[in-house]
């Protein structure tokens, strides 16, 4: 029995064909899953030749749960199967971004800016992302979050600029922070 993460596979895993009356070339091997929406029959892939053979389990993608792969040898009147089980554990994946947050250039003692992020981002086992904001200038540009808004705010009314993140986290913890560059007024500078 195997047990895997999620979005990953088995690796190579080495098996032994024989038969005592046909030879091992003109044996037919065949594969089956007992739980097809978690890994396909196609997702069984065999390797190898003569008696020296290998299966590499892959399941489809953001699935979890557990399948029975079987392996069934036959010289056209017999047939032998063995079967293991294939267990996919569940991973939490990150909130991934739908929209787009560019860079934003602002004039100097700016006043509060709103930039609504509702349905940036999506995540595929929840539907509670809780988001954050931070700038990398706290001196220049103040970044926060206001519900689904994110809330730019001139601190000291210069010029300059800074890098914005904003940070999507998943109810299991799991997070996704997308950078943009704030410019104020005419100086370029990265702080």
């Amino acid at each position: 029995d195997q047990m895997i993460d999620e979005d990953g596979s088995t690796g190579a895993l080495s098996f032994t064909l024989g038969d005592s009356e046909t030879a091992v070339d003109d044996l037919i091997i065949g594969v089956a899953s007992s739980n097809t929406a978690l890994v396909p029959n196609a997702n069984v892939v065999l390797s190898g030749s003569g008696a020296n053979r290998t299966v590499v389990v892959t399941p489809v993608a953001d699935r979890s749960g557990t399948t029975t792969v079987s392996i069934t040898v036959s010289d056209g009147s017999l047939s032998t199967t063995s079967s293991f089980d294939v267990v996919v554990n569940d991973i939490n994946d990150a909130p991934y971004l739908i929209g787009q947050i560019g860079d934003v250039t602002l004039p100097e003692s700016f006043a509060p800016v709103r930039i609504n992020l509702a349905g940036f981002f999506r995540d595929i086992e929840s539907s509670s992302i809780a988001l954050s904001a931070g700038s990398s200038n706290a001196g220049l540009v103040s970044a926060s979050m206001d519900g689904n808004d994110l809330l730019l705010e001139s601190v000291a009314g210069g010029a300059g600029t800074s890098m914005v993140s904003v940070t999507a986290t998943d109810q299991g913890g799991a997070a996704t922070t997308v950078p943009f560059i704030v410019t104020v007024g005419s100086t370029s500078t990265l702080v």
